[in-house]
């Protein structure tokens, strides 16, 4: 799965990025926990589903497992750190929570 991290962890961070800020400016009911959960996990799905590629069944291993944790909690980050600097529509003082 890890042919090269530092690709994968800063496409993983833009993807994070952009859905904390789609969810933010759009969709306004969403709290700030689950919207961070949103934005660090969907794109964690997608890359799992990569891996299926037309195939029936996938075998994640140890480590991927653990790059998986790894990647959700950059997400996590990503999205906090985002959410600091992108306003969002209803909000008073300009900042996400």
């Amino acid at each position: 799965m890890l042919d090269n991290p530092i690709l994968l962890a800063a496409s993983y961070m833009a993807m994070a990025a952009a859905l904390s800020v789609g969810v933010a400016t759009i969709s306004t009911g969403i709290g700030p926990r689950l919207r961070h959960f949103f934005a660090s996990t969907a794109p964690l799905a997608v890359l799992f589903a990569s891996l299926l590629s037309g195939k029936d069944t996938v075998i994640l291993h140890g480590q991927d497992i653990l790059a998986g944790f790894g990647l959700a909690a950059l997400g996590i980050a990503t999205s906090l750190m985002f959410g600091k600097f992108i306003p969002n529509i209803n909000d008073k003082d300009g900042h996400l929570t």
